[in-house]
């Protein structure tokens, strides 16, 4: 049963990363652009000049984790419209320094690697410390193997391991409640109680990429806030996702102690 119901998570996974290569090729073959993203932000959000606004950062978040949450590697996806424009607000910022004005924008790649995806895509890391206080054996030891990738914002074990994909109980914090947290810290930042993030460190860990992006010892009470408030949004539904879990497991229980076997 357990191998039935992994086949059935695994197969709109398998047919949603199909069909979205053949409409990738369909739309560079038959389009100026190279990928679906600057498809899809070129003709659906063709004004935009800018990603630097807290209606744009809940947009950016909301598909990214949208896309995660069908199994598509949503950061993969959005990249290519993304990046140019976060690159190039981090190399104003820089320059700014540099002739000794202060930095103006906020969504920079770190911002968006640190903040918005603070432990990993959809705030994965309060998932992690829940699981850790699970009163469910496998969910329990999934978030004991989960803390040190967390840490370095690997969500992949946490991600897979509950299976996100297709999960309704996680649905809302993660797909909802990722962009309003992602959208806050732009503004805590945009209000200055932070200094914005001009530092690009790649793989360090929580809380030293936070600490070296901003040079601002208040990032800490940030992320601890945050990440205090992604496992109040987590909570509810990740006590439903467990219910859930321990009624499957006891169907199962049910199922081999009626066959009444004794070894």
């Amino acid at each position: 049963e357990g191998s039935v119901h992994t086949f059935q998570l695994i197969m709109p996974i398998v047919l949603l990363s199909f069909l979205f290569l053949a409409v990738n090729f369909l739309i560079e073959r038959t389009t100026e652009q190279s990928n679906i993203s600057e498809y899809m932000f070129g003709h659906l959000f063709w004004g935009i000049k800018s990603i630097d606004t807290p209606v744009m950062v809940f947009i950016i978040v909301f598909l990214e984790m949208l896309f995660w949450f069908i199994g598509i590697n949503g950061y993969a996806v959005l990249a290519g419209f993304v990046l140019p424009f976060a690159t190039y607000y981090l190399g104003e910022n820089i320059s700014a320094l540099m002739n000794g004005g202060q930095p103006e924008y906020i969504f920079t790649p770190n911002f968006w690697d640190f903040f918005a995806s603070l432990s990993g895509a959809g705030f994965a890391g309060a998932l992690v410390i829940l699981a850790l206080f699970s009163r469910v054996k496998e969910i329990k030891s999934l978030g004991k193997t989960s803390i040190i990738p967390s840490l370095f914002s690997i969500t992949e074990p946490i991600l897979y391991g509950l299976s996100i994909t297709f999960n309704i109980n996680l649905f809302i914090p993660f797909v909802i409640g990722t962009p309003i947290l992602a959208t806050l810290q732009w503004f805590v930042f945009k209000w200055g109680f932070v200094n914005i993030p001009v530092v690009h460190v790649a793989d360090a860990p929580i809380p030293i990429a936070q600490l070296l992006s901003t040079m601002d010892w208040r990032v800490l009470l940030l992320i601890i806030g945050v990440f205090l408030l992604a496992i109040l949004m987590y909570y509810p539904f990740f006590k439903l996702y467990e219910k859930s879990v321990e009624q499957q497991n006891n169907k199962v229980d049910d199922k081999y102690a009626d066959l009444d076997l004794d070894f």
